[in-house]
This record gives structure tokens, sequence and C-alpha cells, in this order.
């Protein structure tokens, strides 16, 4: 059974480990210069060195270029490349390709130094750290239909999967080698992968530690993109229930 916390850790004395940090890259030509500068500024200021793994995958505009322009002005920025546009692949070569053992999971539109911080600490004691948008303390900006949405699927993975956290989209920091065999098992793509993986966690019986984040939007939202996306969304959720009945409890452990 995984144990899931919402309160802060203890934290053990030993020495701070290095850092890689995720980011996931398609069709970004419009955010990733300016974010990934930002980003890389606020990173530098936690004190340990890192790596930044932006691993951009079947973009169809200059993403790809982008990256590696930024690649070769900062020392720290690694880029991978991927032919497929697919979040969940591209997770699961990222962090194969990462170097260090812990590893932060950051979206361009969604991320924060101060989580990484935060999270960073809690893995002296945790398996997997969340980023819940909607546990107290949590503020959420977004649009009203956003966060109705968010919610009501939280309710459902607790109806349907016995979820017992708060969120399962966004930031999370992770042990990398604890998370790739779980990582490889995910069949799930796109905006399912996420869940995917923390259901599997928590199968698993990983320590999973949520923490409150802020979260706004940074980009015009399409009520059509989201209807468009919701029956994808049901058959995945299927196809998911399906696989999870399928595997014992703990078997990715």
């Amino acid at each position: 059974m995984a144990v899931l916390t919402h309160v802060p850790l203890q934290a053990a004395t030993e020495p701070d480990p290095l850092v890689s940090v995720v980011v996931p890259v398609h069709n970004e030509e419009e955010l990733l210069e300016t974010t990934v500068t930002r980003m890389l500024a606020e990173l530098r200021q936690l004190g340990r060195p890192f790596e930044l793994v932006l691993c951009e995958n079947g973009s169809t505009d200059h993403s790809h270029d982008i990256a590696l322009n930024i690649a070769a002005r900062a020392p720290e920025v690694k880029v991978e490349q991927l032919a497929v546009g697919d979040y969940g692949l591209a997770l699961k070569h990222a962090i194969a390709m990462c170097h260090h053992e812990l590893v932060v999971i950051y979206n361009l539109d969604f991320w924060s130094a101060a989580f990484a911080r935060t999270a960073l600490e809690a893995l002296r004691s945790a398996d997997i750290v969340l980023g819940s948008k909607v546990m107290p303390g949590a503020s959420d900006r977004r649009p009203t239909i956003r966060k109705v949405i968010t919610r009501s699927f939280n309710i459902f993975l607790r109806l349907a999967f016995g979820f017992r956290g708060t969120d399962t989209h966004g930031m999370k920091a992770l042990r990398r080698r604890q998370a790739l065999p779980l990582l490889t098992s995910c069949v799930s793509r796109d905006w399912l992968f996420d869940t995917e993986f923390v259901l599997r966690a928590q199968r698993a019986g990983f320590r999973i530690h949520e923490i409150p984040v802020t979260v706004r939007e940074i980009r015009p939202h399409s009520y059509t993109s989201i209807a468009r996306r919701f029956p994808g969304v049901i058959v995945g959720l299927v196809k998911l229930w399906v696989t999870l009945r399928q595997a014992p409890e703990g078997a990715a452990r």
C-alpha cells in the first residue's frame, strides 16, 4: 500500500545529490526560448548542480532548433529528440537518458523553482513527490472550466481506481532507478500518461508525498480542444482500467 502524505517530511542529513530536470517539448517555439531562459536562471539559484533535459518530440515548428541554440549557450542543457509526438514516450526516454538519480518533471507552462526546492527535500524520505493544484494550501488560478474538469476527474479516479491522492497532473519529482520500471510499464499516451504513472506508483507501494502548488493559465484555453480530447480520454481510461486490473498489486516495486 502506498504511503501518501500531505505534511512536511523529516529530512535526513546527507549531501545534496545532483538533479536532472526533464521538460517534454512539442511545438513550443513561442514559449521555449523565454521560458527555458527563466527556468535556468531560477534553477541556478537552487545552489546545487543540475542538468536540464529538453525532450523535443514530434514538433512541426522550430522547437528543436531553438532547443539546440539554447543548449549551445547553456552547459546545463541537454537536448533529446524523438520523431513521434508523444508526451509519455518523451518522459520515458528523457528520464532514461538522465545522468542523475533525482529527477524533477516540468512542463513549459507549469513549473516552479520553489516546487523543486521543496520536492527535493521531500525526496529524502519519499519516493515520488506530486505537486497538487487542489489540496489545502494550493492556489488554482485557471479558468473555472479547467478547475471543474480537474476536480471531477480526481473524483472519478477515487471512485474507479481507488486513488488516494488529490492530483495526478503537473510537476513531479522522483527517484530515477525506482521510477523507471513503472514508466516502462505505462501504456497510456498524452494526457493520461501522468495518471497511469501515479496510479501504478500507488499500487506498487511507493511512498508518495503531495505538496500544494500555485498554477495559472499562460495560454489561451480552447473549449473546442477540450471537447475534442474528451472521447480519447474516455477510451484511454477504459483501457487503463483493464490494464491495471491485469497487473498484480506491487508488481512494479
